[in-house]
């Protein structure tokens, strides 16, 4: 934080407001771990905010070899913390990797948000709505913000239309890098030979959400999650899964046709799929996808 600096080292919450600031043209290399904000740094404990409001702007803020190239906020989630951003503009900020680091850097061109403890998105004390990004980019990845925390599906889905995580992020004109997000999930894994046959597989903590007695299954398949097609190339017609159930040492097969969307990462244009397998076995709670 070359311009704030906020660290809580004491047991009592700190409350700062940010009006009508502009921080333009500034830059700051990230320490050995990656801490970044060129602009700002803030440790959030113990209940502490953070608002920044009344059009502040955040210009040309760069960090290099660190994460968040305007802000980097680290909060304790399971304190009555606040971060609210109203009428704020973020523009061309930068973050750059360092090459030579242990430690992930590059990440967050705009803002880069991590934390401990689990969030609770009812409470709605995370609050991006009035967020403006244009034009932030960063080396590795979310080009104006990457969240790495719990429950990122939840706030994704708290409000209308993810309005407290994008601010004015638009699922159809911007680009998908601009907003990422680590869940502490597990990543797709793909397997096999692309000529012959590969094994798309990722764990779920839940599948009692799959109704595969009563209904149908399919793959839509996505290169930049914007844009789902199956059969032949059609938005409208999903690639047919085959179902197999693993419960208890029991197999059974089911053959569907229709579904929601899964995402393998290929282009279904790019060559034809001749048959999909979803295994699912409730013990180990994983599906497996299988293109033959």
């Amino acid at each position: 934080g070359n311009a704030i600096r906020i660290l809580n080292s004491g047991s009592y919450p700190i409350t700062s407001s940010i009006k009508g600031c502009q921080f333009n043209n500034i830059s700051s290399i990230g320490d050995s771990s990656g801490l970044g904000g060129s602009a700002i740094y803030m440790e959030s404990k113990h209940g502490s905010q953070l608002i920044i409001e009344e059009s502040c702007q955040f210009y040309k803020c760069i960090i290099d070899k660190g994460n968040g190239g305007a802000i980097y906020i680290d909060i304790d989630f399971s304190s009555e913390f606040l971060f609210k951003i109203n009428d704020t503009l973020i523009q061309e900020c930068i973050a750059k990797e360092n090459t030579s680091s242990s430690s992930p850097t590059g990440y967050g061109g705009g803002i880069f948000l991590t934390g401990n403890g689990d969030y609770d998105p009812s409470s709605k004390r995370l609050d991006l709505k009035g967020m403006k990004i244009y034009g932030n980019f960063a080396e590795i990845a979310g080009q104006s913000l990457y969240v790495a925390m719990t429950k990122i599906a939840e706030w994704c889905q708290t409000g209308i239309l993810g309005e407290y995580a994008k601010g004015n992020y638009s699922d159809r004109s911007s680009n998908f890098e601009d907003i990422e997000e680590d869940g502490s999930s597990e990543p797709i894994l793909v397997q096999g030979d692309p000529q012959s046959q590969q094994t798309a597989s990722f764990g779920v903590k839940d599948v009692s959400w799959m109704d595969y007695n009563n209904k149908h299954y399919g793959i839509f398949i996505s290169n930049d999650r914007r844009i789902f097609t199956g059969v032949g190339g059609k938005q409208d017609e999903a690639y047919p899964l085959e179902i197999i159930i693993d419960e208890d040492n029991v197999v059974q097969q089911q053959q569907y046709q229709f579904a929601a969307s899964v995402i393998v990462g290929e282009s279904i244009k790019s060559r034809k799929l001749l048959k999909s397998t979803i295994i699912l076995n409730p013990t180990f709670k994983t599906l497996k996808a299988k293109q033959k």
